[in-house]
């Protein structure tokens, strides 16, 4: 096989069953140095002066035709095809053939940017999203999603399966989710659907970029999609939210609509979980409200219940009192376990899948349903769970006093650990990948200060952990703590 077809062969086989799509993938270079390229302006292109004028730019032949189809099987050349229109026969028939195919305006924009004809694999009409990474949540029909996709990539976009660092704008068609409280808490832009179709229709303008400001009031709002209703507040009050909630996407509605997505209580007025609210919509206070309207985002439901908050009300600390001994620690209890699921679902290592670059449309419905990508993976620091074990296999009626302390003292290291290992993993590194980006929230300096002594401090701490561990599982009664503190002791103060 010659070097021609064994580059076709090769660009084939990495167009099937990737997810990750980028604009410049598949790029052949010695399949375009074996032949010559020229440059052919099908239909409306071939009259127009400026698109003629700047595919003489390129230095390269340029030849014009009504459907281009007698310059589609002439394998001594290389042809790039110059169409106004990406739909109907004649951009099928070119597209089906597997030629590069330019818009008018990337034909353009390449030509004022001085550079020669992209190897482009994919139909590029302009490069109106180029260098935007996108990804998408909550997108449940597959036809709209691959209109999208099309779009994204025709203006030179990308597109990922999961948020990761990388990403610079979701694509939401709801309030909601774990792409969606990522994109919040680490202020990636999450934009609506018509985002992308006002891009397209705009796809003529030479200087117009999907990431301008002008862009941005397609941004979702914050209770996108959201019906919610206000129990408890008095009428005035009551029709201010209304208002506000009306300004930023939502719909008031009332408690008895099994459509309602959001009860917001007013705690000073309400005691009780309304028993009429629907089953599947989360009860909260007002300050999710106003939290997410000061945000610009959807706050997380789970950090606003109504029902935590009653639960602290009821318990020894709270204002009433006497009922409930454990519902404060129960409470506590669901939110560490809410947290860990969270963490779980979002600090995650990057699949391998990140990292292959095309993907067939066919894949596209993969890439929308929040959360079914996000499975629970265990960080490698298990210690905390391994003391839980060690602690558990013990009954503790038959520990000595000396055992059950050292327990407790084990118990308390694990979770210094974990909450280390969250600041590493949910705060330290995010932010680092986004300080080499253009949308840096901290400078390499700032970050010095904040975290400079937390990895070796982190490290010490594991790995004492680890020796604590081990001495709770062999546990003898002349066992020496001071010992095991001591040995790390230097470490730890170095850190420090």
């Amino acid at each position: 096989m010659d070097e021609t077809n064994v580059c076709l062969a090769e660009s084939q086989m990495t167009s099937i069953g990737n997810i990750n799509t980028g604009p410049d993938d598949s790029v052949c270079s010695p399949h375009l140095e074996a032949v010559r390229s020229r440059i052919c302006l099908v239909g409306v292109p071939a009259s127009d002066s400026r698109i003629s004028e700047a595919a003489q730019a390129f230095g390269v032949p340029v030849v014009s035709s009504e459907t281009g189809a007698e310059f589609l099987n002439d394998g001594s050349w290389d042809t790039v095809f110059v169409l106004e229109e990406f739909s109907g026969p004649v951009y099928d028939a070119i597209h089906r053939s597997e030629q590069r195919i330019l818009g008018p305006t990337a034909l353009q924009q390449y030509a004022d940017k001085g550079e020669g004809l992209p190897s482009n694999s994919r139909p590029l009409y302009s490069l109106a999203m180029s260098g935007l990474v996108i990804c998408f949540t909550g997108f449940r029909k597959k036809d709209e999603l691959n209109q999208m996709i099309t779009l994204i990539h025709n203006m030179g976009g990308s597109i990922r399966r999961d948020m990761v660092s990388k990403v610079t704008h979701l694509i939401a068609n709801a309030c909601g989710g774990d792409k969606y409280q990522y994109a919040v808490t680490f202020r990636v832009p999450v934009m609506g659907e018509k985002w992308v179709h006002a891009m397209w229709e705009k796809r003529n303008e030479i200087t117009i970029s999907a990431a301008s400001e002008e862009m941005m009031c397609y941004k979702l709002k914050p209770f996108h999609g959201a019906r919610v209703c206000f129990c408890g507040f008095p009428d005035d009050e009551r029709q201010h939210m209304t208002e506000v909630l009306q300004e930023n996407g939502g719909t008031a509605t009332e408690l008895e609509d099994p459509t309602c997505t959001h009860v917001v209580v007013d705690e000073s007025a309400v005691q009780n979980i309304p028993e009429k609210a629907p089953l599947r919509a989360p009860i909260v206070k007002a300050e999710w409200f106003w939290v997410s309207v000061q945000n610009e985002g959807c706050a997380d439901e789970k950090e606003y219940l109504f029902e935590d908050y009653l639960e602290t009300m009821l318990s020894p600390n709270g204002r009433c009192g006497s009922q409930t001994p454990n519902a404060s620690s129960s409470t506590r209890a669901r939110k560490r376990k809410r947290l860990r699921e969270a963490m779980c679902r979002l600090i995650q290592n990057e699949s391998p899948a990140l990292h292959k670059r095309r993907s067939s449309v066919s894949d596209a419905g993969l890439l929308s349903i929040s959360g079914s990508f996000l499975d629970c993976t265990v960080s490698p620091e298990k210690q905390p769970d391994e003391s839980e074990s060690v602690a558990n296999d013990t009954p503790r009626k038959i520990q000595s006093p000396r055992q059950q302390v050292f327990m407790e003292l084990v118990q308390t290291e694990s979770n210094y650990v974990g909450i280390l290992c969250t600041i590493m993993s949910m705060f330290k590194t995010p932010l680092e990948d986004l300080s080499e980006s253009e949308g840096q929230l901290l400078n390499n300096t700032e970050l010095k200060i904040i975290f400079g002594n937390l990895p070796p401090i982190f490290e010490v701490h594991k790995q004492m952990l680890e020796e604590l561990c081990w001495a709770a599982s062999h546990w003898k009664e002349d066992f020496s703590i001071g010992q095991v503190f001591l040995k790390y002791i230097c470490g730890a103060v170095a850190g420090t």
